[in-house]
C-alpha cells in the first residue's frame, strides 16, 4: 500500500506533463510473510501439489540435485511447511492484484486511463518445490513463463495475446515503439 500511495501522489504531481513511472513492489519476495488479511485468505487446501515425480528426483544432474540439496529446497520439501509457505505467497500477489486494482481505480476516477500505457510483469517466478527446488534457479515454466499485460489505449485491440518469448530488454523498445516514439 505504501508503493501504491506513493505512486498515485507522483501521478498527481505530473500536471498533465508526459510522465514515467516504475513501480516495482518487492513481494513476494522472502521472508514471506503477509499482513492480515492476505495471511490468512488462502489455506492449504487452495493449493496445487508440488510438481516433481520419483524419476525427476532420483536421475537427477549434479547441478539439479544441487537445488534439490539447497536449504530453501529442503525447508519447501517438508509438506508442513509448505502448507503454509505456499499459502502465504498466494496472500502476497492478492495483496499486488489489490493494490493494482486501488490504482486502475485512481487512474479511471482521474480520466487518466485512456491517456495512460501500463505494463504490468515480473521479473522472474518461483519454484515453490516444483522440481523438487524453491527460488528460481532454473528455466522451467514456473519461472519463466511470467504475464506481461500492456494496456495501451488506441495502440492495438483489446484482448489481443501473444504467446511468444520476450525478456526484460524488449520491453523498454516495445513501450517506446507503442508511444509512437523513437529511441535517443
Amino acid at each position: 500500500p505504501y508503493m501504491t500511495r506513493r505512486a498515485i501522489e507522483f501521478i498527481k504531481q505530473q500536471d498533465q506533463e508526459p510522465w514515467c513511472l516504475h513501480l516495482s513492489y518487492i513481494k513476494p519476495h522472502w521472508p514471506y510473510m503477509a499482513p492480515a488479511p492476505y495471511h490468512a485468505r488462502y489455506s492449504a487446501d487452495d493449493c496445487l501439489p508440488p510438481r516433481c515425480d520419483a524419476a525427476e528426483r532420483d536421475s537427477a544432474h549434479p547441478l539439479h540435485q544441487g537445488y534439490m540439496t539447497h536449504p530453501e529446497s529442503i525447508i519447501f520439501s517438508d509438506a508442513e511447511k509448505r502448507q503454509k509457505i505456499v499459502p502465504t505467497y498466494m496472500g502476497l500477489i492478492k495483496q499486488i492484484d489489490d493494490q493494482i486494482g486501488v490504482l486502475l481505480d485512481y487512474l479511471e476516477e482521474s480520466d487518466l486511463m485512456d491517456k495512460t500505457m501500463i505494463v504490468f510483469t515480473s521479473d522472474h517466478g518461483d519454484c515453490l518445490t516444483d522440481h523438487g527446488h524453491s527460488q528460481k534457479w532454473t528455466m522451467y515454466d514456473t519461472i519463466t513463463r511470467m504475464p506481461m499485460i500492456v494496456w495501451a489505449p488506441g495502440r492495438f485491440a483489446p484482448g489481443r495475446r501473444i504467446d511468444g518469448l520476450c525478456q526484460q530488454m524488449d520491453i523498454a523498445p516495445a513501450i517506446l515503439e507503442l508511444a509512437g516514439l523513437e529511441p535517443d
